[in-house]
């Protein structure tokens, strides 16, 4: 069985608009929260967990804890049953949501119903939905991890995201808030991934892209610039340069000669 205590949105700033640290206190139920943005970090037991957009902390009986600087999160305070509370202590003390959107639109639901007053059985029923898909989230971090991008669905779904924009300014908040995760989290999970950061990889796209270009049109240097996404002339043949050890207009010469790609 489970007991809401609490439920709702929390905005630091509108509790403690001068207080650059909350008081330090012991919880004695358990406190889930999913993070939306802030600065700063909360600290259970004198661990730091920054306030990181898609961040969930899972706060049990007996922790000691406090925050520093603004933030904004979800949250439900409950009392659970024993068998709950076993479950329950399994799960790490902070983890990212791999499905954002979901966890989010179901702690709106719980803290819909819980301000309604809706039936006790419907909010229970609800309850168990958020706990669900938290739980799912939190073992998702024990599966082994498929070297291959193809393994992955979210990062799949980045690269066609990235290879379809190339040519927009997009940035890496673009990308991770089209896959719902944080930026930091989107961040290391791609390199982890990808073996190399997002950033890396769009600029590799947008260099063999311009290779395309610079071997097959009579296009000017300014505008396959502009065509693969770089926003001036001068940063396109630094980048190019970079990684190719050569100049856009040297490599058109030498390489286009040879048909090489």
């Amino acid at each position: 069985m489970i007991k809401l205590l609490k439920a709702g949105l929390f905005n630091s700033t509108d509790k403690f608009k001068q207080a650059k640290e909350t008081i330090h206190r012991y919880s004695n139920k358990y406190e889930i929260e999913l993070y939306v943005a802030g600065e700063g970090e909360s600290y259970v037991e004198g661990v730091c967990y920054p306030h990181q957009k898609g961040r969930i902390l899972c706060v049990g009986p007996g922790l000691t804890r406090y925050s520093k600087k603004k933030f904004t999160c979800y949250y439900v305070h409950i009392l659970a049953d024993d068998e709950l509370c076993k479950i329950l202590g399994e799960v790490p003390t902070s983890f990212f949501a791999s499905h954002y959107n979901m966890v989010k639109d179901a702690f709106e639901e719980v803290i819909s119903l819980a301000e309604k007053e809706e039936s006790q059985l419907l909010l229970q029923s609800r309850l168990y939905e958020l706990l669900h898909i938290i739980l799912s989230d939190a073992k998702d971090m024990d599966k082994p991890k498929e070297k291959a991008a193809g393994g992955n669905r979210t990062i799949r779904k980045a690269i066609r995201y990235i290879d379809e924009n190339y040519p927009n300014d997009i940035t890496l908040k673009d990308i991770a808030d089209y896959v719902s995760f944080s930026p930091v989290y989107f961040h290391n999970v791609f390199k982890d991934y990808m073996g190399r950061t997002p950033g890396a990889y769009l600029r590799e796209i947008r260099i063999k892209k311009a290779k395309e270009y610079l071997l097959t049109t009579d296009l000017s240097l300014e505008v396959i610039a502009l065509r693969c996404g770089f926003k001036s002339h001068s940063y396109f043949a630094y980048c190019f340069k970079k990684e190719t050890g050569l100049s856009p207009g040297k490599y058109k010469n030498t390489k286009g000669n040879k048909g090489v790609i």
